[in-house]
């Protein structure tokens, strides 16, 4: 209560799995001037009942942030339990690429209350980050009685980024193996182009290639259990 975090030029106030916090009267400040783009001011990362009231915040990355585990085994993490009930009042958020965002390393929040308080210069006021890699629960998140004076979005539901992967070689590769593998990318995410494979000479228990959409594929003189491959199998 009643302190400053000023110039940071990475998070301000971390929080890790704490539990009956209260933040009040807090200013988070980074300097107009001052390029701090991880400057988040305050991020909850696996935390139960947590009270934010009060404060001011002026930063150049995410005002208040939830956070977790991430990874497709995050839900099994023990040391990334649930963010949950967290409530945010009577504060003002000067300026900021959000005024709440949940993720990207979030894995589960529920029951976010934001209420009573004034926005102004920041980029969103509530975005919500999906990662193609992590199962994410996001439920129960509540704005109400906001105040604006900005040009942000108000809601934003950020897909994932996008991936590119081209100009993959694989080439002289013998021996035994399970099989050829898989070549797919997130539907609508990833690019996927210039692949080749040459000169294998493999026995595989699975002789197939799982392929998604993938541009220019090559393959040159692949032999699989004694057959030359081919992606379209003469009938």
């Amino acid at each position: 209560s009643g302190v400053t975090f000023k110039n940071s030029g990475f998070w301000n106030l971390h929080l890790y799995r704490c539990r009956n916090v209260v933040v009040e009267k807090v200013r988070f400040e980074v300097p107009t001037d001052m390029r701090a783009p991880s400057s988040d001011g305050t991020d909850i990362d696996s935390c139960q009942n947590v009270t934010i009231r009060g404060c001011s915040y002026r930063v150049n990355d995410d005002c208040i942030c939830l956070k977790g585990k991430k990874g497709p085994l995050a839900m099994k993490d023990k040391d990334s339990p649930p963010d949950r009930h967290i409530r945010i009042s009577d504060c003002t958020f000067e300026r900021g690429d959000g005024v709440l965002t949940l993720g990207s390393e979030a894995t589960v929040v529920r029951d976010v209350v934001i209420e009573n308080c004034k926005v102004g210069a920041v980029v969103n006021l509530l975005r919500l980050k999906l990662r193609p890699d992590t199962p994410q629960h996001y439920e129960d998140i509540h704005c109400r009685n906001l105040t604006l004076d900005g040009s942000g979005g108000i809601l934003q539901v950020q897909p994932p980024p996008k991936s590119v992967v081209r100009n993959v070689t694989m080439s002289d590769v013998k021996g035994t193996y399970g099989s050829l593998g898989v070549i797919k990318g997130n539907p609508g995410q990833t690019t996927i182009s210039d692949i080749t494979l040459k000169n294998f000479d493999v026995q595989l228990k699975n002789d197939k290639l799982n392929v998604g959409e993938v541009k220019n594929l090559k393959i040159q003189n692949v032999i699989v259990n004694g057959k030359p491959f081919s992606l379209n199998p003469a009938k």
